[in-house]
């Protein structure tokens, strides 16, 4: 069994194969980022062999995804377990109801994402706007490209297959994550009217949103 090394004085303490998912689930969420398989036996102790095998095994169920790199990246099933556990968050729970909102107000698809390294993860989403609505995952990748500057909040207008994604800042929730609205707009409805209107009613959320939680 492999095992795992806490402080350079500690005593090997053996893994069982339970100890060995739940060592790496955990490393890799603390990552708020990408680990890859070398680092993860580094902190974990499993040997290397043993990481490869479960994370594989993890990715097929979703706890954990690839990235274009190889190394390992919390998975959409992570995500959403996360987002069960979150719920005390004033910005999550503001932000979850305020993508109803939104997509009952502009009959389009909405979302909540958070930016980090590895890109804007939906943390919440309402589908909206009949059979050619936009689809976006809860866990899983927005397919817009936000800057994780903490310096730049200069919201985003962007296209991906045809859609169009207008996205504006929340802020910063306890855990220092930043949110972010965003609305998806498919391409029949890009207009410079529409979108222009979509700007103005996201930053309504946004000021909405920030006095909430500012209580």
């Amino acid at each position: 069994m492999g095992e795992r090394r806490d402080d350079a004085d500690a005593p090997r303490v053996p893994l069982t194969t339970i100890a060995k998912v739940t060592s790496i689930i955990l490393e890799v969420a603390r990552e708020n980022g990408a680990i890859g398989v070398r680092e993860l036996a580094r902190k974990t102790g499993v040997d290397r062999s043993a990481v490869s095998r479960i994370a594989a095994e993890l990715r097929e169920l979703g706890m954990l995804a690839e990235t274009p790199d190889g190394t390992c990246a919390p998975g959409p099933e992570l995500w959403a377990l996360s987002s069960y556990l979150r719920r005390s968050t004033s910005i999550d729970a503001a932000a979850g109801r305020a993508v109803s909102d939104l997509a009952s107000r502009f009959r389009e698809t909405a979302a909540a994402v958070i930016v980090g390294d590895t890109g804007a993860r939906v943390m919440h989403a309402s589908i909206a706007g009949g059979p050619v609505a936009v689809i976006l995952t809860p866990g899983a990748l927005a397919p817009v490209s936000i800057s994780n500057s903490r310096n730049d909040r200069t919201p985003v207008v962007a296209t991906h297959d045809g859609a169009t994604y207008i996205s504006a800042e929340i802020g910063s929730d306890e855990a220092g994550r930043r949110w972010w609205l965003l609305l998806a707009l498919p391409e029949h409805r890009a207009t410079a009217e529409t979108i222009s209107r979509a700007q103005h009613v996201l930053s309504d959320a946004v000021s909405t949103l920030r006095l909430e939680t500012s209580r």
